[in-house]
This record gives C-alpha cells, structure tokens and sequence, in this order.
C-alpha cells in the first residue's frame, strides 16, 4: 500500500503518452546525419595509424652483417627490393594509401570545413561535423588543418626516421 499523497492510479506511467513517432522522411535525415558524423569521426580517429602504417614499407634498415641488402625495419625478413613481389606489393599499397587515405582525408576534411564554414553555429553542421571544428572559434574553422598536417608530419618523423635516432 502507498502511504504518499499520490495515489497509484497517478504513478501509473502511460506509454502512449511518451511514445514519440519519428516521421518516417525525417528519419533518413537523421540516419543520413549520424552517418556523416561517424564517418568522420571515424576518418579522423585512425587518421594517424592508417598513414603511420602506410609509411611503413619506405623505412628501410641497412643490416649490419650484409652491407648491400637493406630490409623493411617493421617486417626485417623482408627485403627491400624491386625485385622481390611482396615488398613492391607493400610499397604500391602504401603509395595508394597515403594518396586516398592520408591526403585524401585532409582535403575533404578541409572542404568540408571550407564549404561550411559560415554554418558552424548550425546544429546540423554541429552535429555532422563537429569533431572537426568543436574547439575552435567559428573565425578559426581551418584550425584542424593545421592538428591534421602536424599529425601527418609526426608520423612521416617517426616511421622514416632511423631506429637510433634521437628522433624517435
């Protein structure tokens, strides 16, 4: 028994009542919306792995018994030769990844932010792209440019530079 000033009948929650009906055109936006924003969350989130592991067959190590061969320091079976089928299969798909992804991802990112850039204070750009301009002041938009080619330049230092230097 309730021993309060309601009684049960009005703690009795009527479904029908906060159930919401999204139309069903405004729920592609919504799903289309959402999408946009993964996508490039997701783009920027592996934005510095993807281009650091794409760099990876270029950093080639001399070894230290054979002077005249040179082998990938990540992979050290393999050599790094134009001759040999894997390591020029590597280095096509690391040419092609730092061209689609690496670059790829920095221009649309940057038109992106360009096209929308009298837009940052709508909520739908907010929530589309907002891991790209959230921090900054709307005059600053292009400002993750500028994270993006720091990220790209911290990883071409560490995956080219040599395994002793004092760069790494």
């Amino acid at each position: 028994k309730c021993f309060c000033k309601w009684s049960e009948e009005d703690l009795k929650l009527d479904f029908d009542v906060l159930e919401y009906e999204i139309p069903p055109e405004r729920m592609n936006l919504l799903s289309w919306r959402w999408a946009v924003w993964a996508c490039v969350y997701i783009l920027y989130f592996f934005y510095f792995g993807i281009t650091n592991s794409a760099l990876e067959p270029f950093n080639c190590i001399s070894d230290p018994f054979l002077s005249d061969k040179r082998y990938v320091e990540q992979l050290p079976w393999l050599e790094c030769s134009l001759k040999k089928r894997a390591w020029r299969r590597l280095l096509e798909l690391g040419v092609v990844m730092l061209g689609v992804y690496t670059f790829g991802v920095a221009v649309l990112f940057g038109l992106l932010l360009f096209l929308n850039r009298r837009r940052t204070r709508d909520p739908i750009v907010q929530r589309m792209l907002g891991p790209l301009f959230y921090c900054y002041r709307p005059s600053l938009f292009w400002f993750e440019l500028i994270v993006i080619a720091r990220r790209l330049a911290l990883a071409l230092l560490i995956s080219l530079a040599p395994a002793d230097s004092l760069f790494r």
